[in-house]
C-alpha cells in the first residue's frame, strides 16, 4: 500500500488493502450518511455538448431507480449477466450503463481503461474472451473503429457468450451493424447480438432499446422524401436514391415517444418530424438554469431536439436538429455526410464535420465540410481528394459541397465523449482560423 501511495501523495484519503476489510473491521474514521429522501437530487450529470455549452443535468434517487429498473426490464439482465466495458465513467452511457445500473443489480463488470483501448482496441475482444462477458455498450464510431483496428483473420478471440452489442449515444446506422457482423462473424458474431438504445443525460439513459434475442428492425426509405421531411418509408418505384435505416428499439417500460411536425401535430407513422418524451424517470431540471429548463418542455413532454420517425412501435432516430444542414429546402443530417467522406481514400475516418454556412452570395445555407487527410499514407494530393469528396457526396445525397478543408490531423475537435464537436468546428471555421494542408505557414 505504501507503493500505491506514493502514486497520489496529495490524495488525503487512506488507501486500504482488499484483505485488510474484514467484515468486523471499524471505518478508519466514522463518518454521517446525509439524509436523502427520493426526490433529492443524487448527483448532476452533464449532456455530452455537441451543439452547445454542456449543461448540468439534476437528476433524483427516484428517477435513477426507475431508469434502473426499466433498463434491466428492457434487456432482461439476471446474475449470469457481465458488462464488460471501456467507457468513461463522466458520461451517461458509461456512468449508468456500465457503472450506476450493475452496481445496483449486482453484476460483474470488467473494466478497462479507455486509454488503454484506444491504444490497443482488440483488448475489449481479449476481455469479453477470458471473462465471457454478455454485455458491451459502444458508441457508433467505437463499432467502426474495431473494424479498421482489429484484424478480422484468424478468428483469434470469442465473442460468441455476447447477448447484446448495444449502439448507443448516436444515430444507429445500418451499414454501421452490418459492417461489424460481417467482419466479426469468424469470432462468433451473429447478427441476433446486435442491438440499439436511444438515449440521453436527461432521461438518466435509455428510453429505448431493441428487445433482447431480436434482430434490429431496419427499413427501406425514400432518401429523397426524407429529405423534404415527408413520408419517407416505402419507397416508389423509379426512386433513384433508397437507403437502409436501423430502429433503435422500442420505448422502456413507462416511456411514451411522440412525433410531431412544426406546428405541434404529431404526424403519421413514418413520417418524419421532432422527437418528444415523456417518462417516470425525466430529470429535474438544469441546474441553475430554470429559463433554459423552462424552454426545454412542451407541456409535460421534453423536447429532445432529435428528429426521426415512429414505426410499427419502435423509434428511428435521424440525427440533432441543431445539426441539420437546410439547403435550397432540403434536409441532410450532418453524421450522414460525415459517414459517407470517412470511407474516402485519403480520409482519417471518423475525423470529419460537416456543418451548414450561411452564404450571402448564395441566400442559402451551402455544405461546408472539414476533413482530416494523411498524405504519407494516402499518397495524394489534397485536390484530387477533395474532387473526390465532392463528387461522391453529390452521387450520394445530390448536393455540392460549397467548401471542402483539408486539414492536418488532430485539427477536427470533439467532445471528451468522442463526438465531432460541429459547433466548434464552425466557429474556427467562420473566424478563419483553421489552417489547411494547402496554406503556407
Amino acid at each position: 500500500m505504501d507503493q500505491v501511495q506514493s502514486y497520489c501523495p496529495d490524495n488525503p484519503l487512506q488507501i486500504l488493502a482488499l484483505e485488510d476489510c474484514t467484515g468486523d473491521a471499524a471505518p478508519p474514521h466514522p463518518f454521517d450518511v446525509p439524509e436523502s429522501g427520493n426526490n433529492t437530487i443524487a448527483f448532476l450529470q452533464h449532456s455530452s455538448g455537441t451543439t452547445g455549452v454542456k449543461k448540468g443535468v439534476m437528476l433524483s434517487h427516484d428517477q435513477i431507480d426507475l431508469q434502473i429498473k426499466a433498463c434491466a426490464q428492457s434487456l432482461d439482465l439476471g446474475p449470469k449477466d457481465r458488462i464488460v466495458s471501456w467507457l468513461p465513467l463522466y458520461h451517461d452511457m458509461g456512468l449508468i450503463a456500465c457503472f450506476v445500473l450493475p452496481l445496483a443489480l449486482g453484476i460483474e463488470v470488467t473494466y478497462l481503461d479507455p486509454f488503454r483501448w484506444v491504444a490497443r482496441p482488440h483488448s475489449l475482444f481479449d476481455a469479453i474472451g477470458r471473462h465471457r462477458g454478455t454485455l458491451v455498450w459502444l458508441p457508433n464510431f467505437a463499432f467502426r473503429h474495431l473494424v479498421r483496428a482489429v484484424p478480422a483473420s484468424g478468428g483469434s478471440f470469442d465473442l460468441s457468450s455476447i447477448r447484446a452489442f448495444v449502439n448507443c449515444s448516436e444515430p444507429c446506422l445500418n451499414e454501421t451493424l452490418e459492417e461489424f457482423v460481417r467482419t466479426f462473424e469468424p469470432m462468433g458474431v451473429h447478427a441476433g447480438q446486435m442491438s440499439c438504445s436511444y438515449a440521453m443525460a436527461e432521461t438518466v439513459f435509455s428510453v429505448s432499446q431493441t428487445p433482447p434475442g431480436q434482430p434490429v428492425m431496419k427499413v427501406e426509405v425514400d432518401r429523397d422524401a426524407l429529405a423534404m421531411d415527408g413520408a419517407c418509408l416505402y419507397p416508389h418505384k423509379g426512386t433513384r436514391q433508397r437507403q437502409w435505416l436501423a430502429s433503435s428499439g422500442r420505448p422502456l417500460n413507462g416511456v411514451e415517444i411522440r412525433v410531431i411536425d412544426e406546428k405541434g401535430k404529431a404526424v403519421a407513422d413514418g413520417c418524419c418530424g421532432a422527437i418528444q418524451i415523456r417518462c417516470p424517470f425525466m430529470f429535474t431540471g438544469y441546474f441553475r438554469d430554470q429559463a433554459k429548463t423552462t424552454r426545454a418542455f412542451d407541456g409535460d413532454w421534453y423536447i429532445t431536439r432529435d428528429r426521426g420517425f415512429l414505426h410499427q412501435g419502435e423509434v428511428f432516430v435521424l440525427g440533432r436538429i441543431d445539426d441539420l444542414i437546410i439547403s435550397n429546402g432540403r434536409n441532410f443530417h450532418a453524421h450522414e455526410i460525415e459517414q459517407i467522406v470517412s470511407g474516402i481514400p485519403g480520409v482519417i475516418s471518423g475525423r470529419v464535420a460537416a456543418f451548414g454556412h450561411f452564404s450571402r452570395t448564395a441566400g442559402s445555407h451551402v455544405l461546408v465540410i472539414l476533413a482530416e487527410t494523411d498524405f504519407d499514407r494516402a499518397n495524394q494530393d489534397s485536390s484530387s481528394i477533395t474532387r473526390m469528396i465532392s463528387q461522391r457526396v453529390f452521387d450520394v445525397l445530390n448536393i455540392s459541397p460549397h467548401d471542402v478543408v483539408m486539414l492536418p490531423p488532430k485539427t477536427v475537435i470533439k467532445t471528451t465523449s468522442g463526438k465531432i464537436h460541429r459547433t466548434a468546428n464552425k466557429q474556427l471555421y467562420e473566424e478563419g482560423k483553421l489552417k489547411s494542408w494547402n496554406q503556407p505557414d
